[in-house]
């Protein structure tokens, strides 16, 4: 149980670090990372999620600042997809990318 609070923390300080350093939200990659880690760390540890579940983005709001559903500044649209799955965007590249950069971190 301990080791949960303690996840939950961890995913809690990403989630407002990254959110400080993106508050305009002018890179894709920001807004997916974002994403990632309100979905995979917040919301599905905090509400006891599986990989069966799927958030809507009304679940996620009261994990950012700004409460408005994240835009890409590249024209794509974003999919949050399942719990344990990464989220996509629309635009092939940035996807690619940031699937590269997530698994060179984790």
């Amino acid at each position: 149980m301990m080791a949960d609070n303690f996840e939950f923390m961890k995913c809690a300080l990403l989630v407002l670090v990254l959110g400080l350093m993106g508050c305009e939200r002018k890179s894709c990659l920001t807004n997916l990372r974002q994403m990632e880690a309100a979905k995979n760390c917040c919301w599905a540890l905090e509400q006891n999620k599986t990989t069966n579940d799927t958030p809507k983005w009304e679940d996620l709001r009261p994990y950012f600042k700004d409460p408005t559903p994240f835009v890409c500044p590249n024209g794509g649209a974003y999919t949050l997809g399942r719990v344990g799955e990464l989220p996509i965007c629309s635009i092939k590249n940035d996807t690619d990318k940031f699937r590269e950069i997530y698994s060179k971190e984790h």
